[in-house]
């Protein structure tokens, strides 16, 4: 694929939902791995949709009326019936139930999809004919790196394990923000946002393995691509927050990242010959960045209790 793409990251996804719409033998992979189970997926689905629409739509409703009667309610009269005008209770009741339903479905396919992910990144990667020799060493792409922050992103790294795990993603994207489905699509926006970066570098995980890449070598290469991968990952999320096709989609981000990878490793092989030269700029965070408009003296000396 041409190195253009990796200047906007997204377009890699587009590659991935080609791919899986038009590449017979990924189709196959996936036909082989759920035929069994596809009709009674499809009878799960009319049952519960049946049966939790009535209900999902006396909460919603019942939610709406309370939030009028309580701005009505208020000093200062402002109703935020105004707020949802544009959102109807139903398309706020079909989404809701569609993305339960789409939990439940994740929830008892969870192995089958684990293997038809990991299958199909793969595939993707034989797909390119590329033998051993190609994935070489990490090669540093800046000639000043920052190492520092990596050290400190290695610090925190059984912190970003813990919201990454099960429990996280149970409790803060499917709890704590439920509220934010009454609002269609602030849910998908607030929740991708959360997990962008972490999704990204759990997709290139792969990647990371097949160059045996170190501790240190893993975080400056997540540094010092932080906005593009936070741009990258939201974008993926946001597919995979689809309620049922999110399922599909996240088949297609496997694939994009397998592209991804092969072309991050063309890249890395263009570096190392000299025909890319590293980057000269400087890394600067933000922090830093804010400090520059502090008078020098203010800079670490913030003081600690009123004079």
């Amino acid at each position: 694929m041409p190195q253009e793409l990796l200047r906007f990251p997204p377009s890699y996804l587009t590659v991935g939902v080609y791919r899986l719409a038009t590449d017979g033998k990924i189709q196959r992979a996936i036909v082989v791995e759920f035929s069994t189970i596809v009709k009674r997926l499809v009878i799960l689905s009319m049952v519960y949709c049946v049966l939790s629409y009535p209900v999902t739509k006396v909460w919603v409703r019942y939610f709406y009326q309370t939030s009028r009667r309580a701005s009505h309610d208020g000093a200062s009269g402002y109703s935020i019936r105004g707020r949802f005008s544009l959102f109807n209770n139903n398309l706020t009741t079909i989404s809701l139930v569609l993305s339960q339903l789409s939990s439940i479905i994740e929830f008892f396919l969870l192995r089958k999809l684990k293997k038809t992910r990991q299958k199909l990144y793969q595939f993707t990667i034989q797909s390119r004919a590329k033998s051993d020799q190609f994935w070489i060493p990490y090669v540093e792409e800046w000639q000043n790196p920052p190492i520092d922050k990596a050290k400190r992103r290695i610090s925190k790294w059984k912190w970003y394990r813990t919201i990454t795990g099960p429990i996280f993603r149970l409790l803060i994207l499917k709890v704590m923000l439920l509220p934010l489905n009454f609002v269609p699509f602030l849910n998908t926006i607030v929740g991708s946002f959360l997990v962008s970066v972490t999704l990204s570098e759990r997709l290139l995980e792969p990647y990371f393995r097949t160059k045996k890449m170190s501790e240190i070598e893993r975080a400056t290469f997540m540094v010092e691509r932080e906005n593009w991968l936070r741009l990258l990952g939201f974008c993926a999320a946001v597919l995979e927050k689809i309620p049922i096709l999110g399922i599909l989609f996240s088949f297609s981000n496997r694939i994009a990242f397998a592209m991804l990878a092969h072309d991050l490793e063309k890249h890395q092989h263009a570096v190392k010959q000299g025909l890319i030269p590293k980057r000269s700029i400087p890394y600067v965070s933000k922090t830093a960045t804010i400090e520059l408009d502090l008078p020098p003296e203010a800079i670490g000396n913030f003081p600690k209790k009123k004079s």
